[in-house]
């Protein structure tokens, strides 16, 4: 069985099979101006379920108190994250 070797600018010194290399986490050097993994996870989950509860509105219009408590967890995770509402608030649609 033939193992292709990484390139050794990769591997340091020492040769690693392809198939290790492949698997080895890569390693970032982590700033401050970075979002916390779980954070994001979080966020997509909280937007994933305000996506949900919006469509299931349209159907059931008792669903409003889920709305507005899904997109407050969404809000309040945005937050954390460093966003904030813009002052300018969108046309009113008919």
């Amino acid at each position: 069985m033939h193992i292709e070797m990484t390139d050794r600018r990769l591997a340091g010194d020492t040769i690693i099979p392809r198939v290790e290399a492949e698997r080895a986490p890569i390693r970032r050097q982590v700033s401050d101006d970075t979002i916390s993994p779980h954070l994001l996870r979080d966020t997509a989950r909280a937007a994933g379920m305000f996506q949900r509860s919006v469509l299931g509105h349209l159907d059931h219009k008792e669903w409003l108190g889920r709305v507005r408590a899904d997109g407050q967890r969404l809000m309040d995770l945005l937050s954390e994250m460093g966003f904030t509402p813009s002052e300018a608030r969108p046309d009113a649609r008919s």
